[in-house]
């Protein structure tokens, strides 16, 4: 059993992922590692701590997602951005539900949390080069068919000619 939940800590280590729990009826909270080292945590770790660091501009969105799961008794499902101790920002998903025990008499809010910063940043240079040539950085030929071409629905069928002339 040991071995096994050694193992597990180990491969959430690598997937950068670990989970929590909160009595929703009181302060009680706990995180499992490697949960508070993704935050840039160490033990004790509080609710508190985990929110402090939330980026500003997103922290009471991610609130009312946690306080919203608990009221409906619903899963959530969240990303949010977060700031190391040492500035770093990093992007986290963080998934979870409410549980009811027979050992406690509160329900539990319980989840994953997942730093997927690599993930998003490799989704943003897909996006990125699927508009823009590598190369010299202009917009290509797929911008203009997603993106400019709604904002001119005439100039497809017009016979007469038709130029953009963007400064980005």
């Amino acid at each position: 059993m040991k071995k096994n939940q050694e193992n597990l800590f180990k491969a959430q280590g690598i997937a950068r992922l670990g989970h929590w729990e909160k009595n929703i009826g009181s302060v009680a909270f706990q995180f499992t590692s490697p949960s508070p080292e993704i935050f840039g945590l160490s033990y004790p770790c509080t609710y508190a701590m985990l929110f402090d660091c939330i980026v500003d501009e997103e922290r009471s969105r991610v609130k009312l997602t946690l306080d919203s799961a608990c009221a409906t008794q619903q899963p959530f499902s969240i990303n949010y951005r977060i700031v190391l101790p040492d500035g770093c920002e990093r992007i986290i998903f963080n998934l979870g539900e409410v549980v009811h025990t027979d050992q406690q008499s509160e329900p539990l809010l319980i989840g994953i949390v997942q730093d997927i910063t690599e993930l998003k940043q490799a989704e943003d240079k897909i996006d990125y080069l699927a508009f823009y040539y590598n190369l010299t950085g202009l917009a290509n030929r797929s911008l203009e068919e997603n993106e400019l071409a709604p904002c001119y629905p005439d100039f497809r069928s017009s016979t007469s000619d038709f130029t953009i002339f963007a400064l980005f």
